[in-house]
């Protein structure tokens, strides 16, 4: 999927040179410019990620019976917020937390899309302090210690 992103971004050949160049906008390389690159991966990764939350949300929300909803009707919860607060969010509690775990434990698997897209670019490091190490490892074919080493800079 990121091959797709590189070439959608490309400001040589991409779609991002075809909707700068009908805007009038001189195309930019988005993911080597420091101002862009950050937000244009935060959006890759909502892309990424948001299907996956929206199905399980979605298979929640259909496993909840109809007739607790009639119930709720029944006994005052007249109004949509009511019925999401005391019905709805403690049935899809569960669900919540596995979204908000795989999606914490998602976010740190963030060095693929780095590496792929900028192909770690000098101003990715400080912020991304995995890549200074895993660069070095694949680049030089020198061992990565799992400890603090003064070669290695991440840590």
């Amino acid at each position: 999927m990121l091959i797709v992103w590189e070439f959608v971004l490309n400001p040589t050949v991409g779609v991002w040179k075809a909707v700068a160049d009908l805007s009038g906008v001189s195309p930019i390389n988005l993911l080597r410019n420091e101002a862009t690159a950050l937000p244009i991966l935060a959006m890759i990764s909502i892309w990424q990620n948001l299907g996956f939350a929206v199905v399980l949300f979605l298979a929640g929300l259909s496993g909840i019976p109809g007739e607790m909803y009639e119930a709720a009707e029944l006994d005052g919860a007249d109004d949509a917020f009511s019925r999401f607060r005391r019905i709805t969010w403690p049935m899809v509690g569960h669900v919540t937390f596995f979204v908000v775990v795989m999606l914490t434990v998602r976010s740190f698997q963030v060095f693929e899309s780095v590496a792929v897209l900028t192909q770690a670019a000098p101003m990715m490091p400080p912020r991304f302090s995995p890549i200074p190490c895993i660069r070095k490892g694949l680049t030089f074919s020198e061992p990565i210690s799992l400890r603090p080493s003064p070669w290695c800079s991440c840590w």
